[in-house]
C-alpha cells in the first residue's frame, strides 16, 4: 500500500512538472501598446482598455498608466479589436491584424461624448511600422498556400526574405546531398555575414533549434498547419536571443469559435521544374540504330 501511494505521488508530480514546462514554453512575443488621449492631445490616465480576439472572442482588459500608455503582451497573431470607454467621452474602437512577433502601436483618440455615439476605426497593415526597427519578412496563410514549397516545407521560403542568402534546400544533417525530410533538418540559408549554424527556429514560442547541431531544427511543421512564418535578421526578441544569423518564428493555426478544417493534395511534376544554372543537365538520348564506323590504321590494312 505504501509503495502504491509513493508511485501515485511520483506520477502526479511528473504530470505537474510536464504541464508547468509546457505552459512556460507555450508563449508568444507579440504585443499591442499605445497611448490614450483626447482630440487636443491631452493624455487620459486610468482609462479602461479592452482587447478582444475576433476569432475566439476572448477579451483581456487593462488600464492606461499615469502617462496614458497601455500595453498587452504575449499575444498570438490574428485579428484583434481594442476599445476604451471613459466617462464623458465616446467609445473608441480600433480593429487591426497582429503578425507573428509584432509589437503593434495602436493609439486611441477619444472624442467628446454625444448622444449614442461610437467611434470605430479600422486599420490596415502599415507599409512601415514606426514602432519597431526590425528587418523582417512575414508569410501569412495565403502566401504559404500559393507559393511553391518543395515537400510542403515552409523553411524553403526563408531565402525570399530581404538580406538572406542561400539555396534554401532542405538537407539531412548526416548527408549533404539528401533531400529527404528527417526528424532533424538543416536549411542552407544565412544572413548578416553569419553562417547557417547561427540560425534559430521557434514554433509557437518554443525553441526547436538543436542543442547538439547548431542551426539544425528538431521540428519541421507542415505548411498546411502554419498560420504565419516570420523571418527576421536583426533586433531579435530578448525572449530567445540565441540567433546570430536568422531567427525564424513559426505560428501554427489555432482554434476559433467556428468549425473549420483543411483537406489538400499537392502534386509537383518534376520535369517542369527549373534545372538552375548549376544543376545537372539532362542526358542526351542516343539513337540505338545509329552505328559509327572507325577507319582502320594503315598498318593493319
Amino acid at each position: 500500500m505504501k509503495r502504491l501511494t509513493t508511485r501515485r505521488f511520483a506520477c502526479c508530480l511528473t504530470l505537474v512538472l510536464l504541464l508547468a514546462t509546457a505552459s512556460s514554453y507555450a508563449q508568444f512575443t507579440g504585443g499591442v501598446q499605445g497611448t490614450v488621449q483626447d482630440q487636443k492631445g491631452a493624455i487620459v490616465p486610468q482609462a479602461k482598455i479592452a482587447l478582444t480576439n475576433v476569432e475566439t472572442g476572448v477579451t483581456e482588459s487593462a488600464l492606461s498608466n499615469s502617462t496614458g500608455v497601455y500595453r498587452f503582451v504575449s499575444l498570438a497573431p490574428g485579428n484583434y479589436t481594442v476599445s476604451t470607454t471613459v466617462q464623458g467621452f465616446a467609445t473608441a474602437s480600433v480593429s487591426f491584424n497582429l503578425a507573428t512577433n509584432e509589437v503593434r502601436d495602436v493609439p486611441l483618440t477619444l472624442s467628446v461624448e454625444k448622444v449614442a455615439s461610437t467611434v470605430t476605426v479600422t486599420t490596415a497593415a502599415p507599409l512601415i511600422d514606426t514602432s519597431d526597427s526590425r528587418f523582417e519578412q512575414t508569410l501569412d496563410t495565403q502566401a504559404l498556400a500559393d507559393l511553391p514549397l518543395p515537400g510542403r516545407n515552409a523553411t524553403n521560403m526563408i531565402t525570399i526574405a530581404p538580406g538572406v542568402t542561400g539555396t534554401g534546400g532542405q538537407n539531412s544533417p548526416g548527408s549533404s546531398t539528401s533531400t529527404k525530410l528527417a526528424p532533424e533538418n538543416w536549411v542552407n540559408a544565412s544572413a548578416s555575414g553569419q553562417g547557417a549554424t547561427g540560425n534559430q527556429y521557434i514554433v509557437d514560442g518554443m525553441d526547436v533549434t538543436s542543442t547538439i547541431r547548431p542551426g539544425v531544427l528538431n521540428l519541421t511543421p507542415n505548411s498546411d498547419v502554419l498560420q504565419e512564418v516570420s523571418v527576421q535578421i536583426n533586433t531579435y526578441s530578448v525572449d530567445y536571443g540565441r540567433a546570430a544569423s536568422i531567427q525564424t518564428a513559426m505560428t501554427t493555426k489555432s482554434g476559433t469559435n467556428q468549425f473549420h478544417g483543411l483537406a489538400s493534395e499537392y502534386y509537383q511534376y518534376q520535369n517542369l521544374a527549373a534545372r538552375g544554372e548549376f544543376g545537372v543537365p539532362q542526358p542526351t538520348p542516343v539513337n540505338p540504330y545509329h552505328v559509327t564506323t572507325c577507319p582502320l590504321p594503315s598498318a593493319a590494312r
